[in-house]
């Protein structure tokens, strides 16, 4: 005879930034990723606004910088970050580029303040222990699939937060008898699955963390041929186009 009661609101605002808040100098997006998973994938996106109104001023106790949280989802066009070109028939396709999140409080200087953001995958921040496995996996092993089950799964109940991963189905068929590893951050421990398990690790553009098999990758693709670098083998032998 239970019931869900609210015992709190948090109440925020909408921003939404065009052109006439932001130049093209004051936008960088960098990602990188590692086909071996010797090192963390990176990602992330840093921008800056005019702050002439100082809105994102922390000593304006009216502002918007009260609002902003760390590990707080960037909303641009539909939640995620997209590029554009304008097509001969002045339509525009968009191209969706990644999911971030605010690494940071804005940081405000003068008349602008700058935002930085990473990708799901870094906003993690935890210790996990071999402890946490199940002793029963000591015995017969655990699959890489079922060990990094555990990890996330651990990492959910502990911060209460909630996201999306995705694992190779080729994780299923490994097995470690040495489940136990010492404290090391969760980033790391995913790194060490990823590598035992051959897979790239990394998130894609909707955010996901994703393991994905390396071993003889078999890559397919399309274009519709409507603008001159969908033409792969122009691309290539092209001295017009940027490299």
């Amino acid at each position: 005879n239970q019931r869900c009661r609210i015992n709190k609101i948090n109440f925020g605002v909408q921003l939404t930034f065009t052109n006439k808040e932001m130049s093209d100098s004051s936008f960088s997006h960098k990602k990188s990723m590692d086909l071996l998973s010797l090192e963390l994938s990176s990602n992330s996106l840093q921008f800056s606004i005019n702050n002439l109104d100082q809105s994102f001023n922390p000593l304006n106790p009216n502002g918007y910088w009260r609002y902003t949280q760390p590990n707080q989802e960037l909303e641009v066009k539909d939640l995620e970050v997209y590029y554009g070109m304008l097509l001969e028939n002045d339509k525009t396709e968009w191209f969706k580029a990644d999911t971030l999140y605010l690494n940071d409080q804005p940081k405000s200087e003068n008349y602008k303040v700058t935002f930085n953001c990473i990708d799901r995958f870094n906003c993690m921040e935890l210790d996990v222990y071999g402890a946490q496995i199940k002793e029963q996996y000591t015995q017969n092993g655990i699959t890489l699939w079922d060990l990094a089950n555990t990890i996330f799964d651990y990492y959910w109940e502990q911060t209460k937060e909630t996201g999306e991963y995705k694992l190779d189905e080729c994780l299923k068929d490994i097995v470690t008898l040495n489940p136990y590893m010492e404290a090391i951050d969760i980033k790391q421990a995913l790194q060490l699955i990823a590598n035992a398990g051959h897979c790239v690790l990394y998130c894609d553009e909707n955010g996901v963390i994703t393991f994905k098999n390396a071993i003889d990758p078999k890559i397919s693709f399309e274009d519709n041929g409507h603008v001159e670098i969908s033409n792969l083998r122009q691309a290539f032998e092209s001295t017009k186009l940027p490299q």
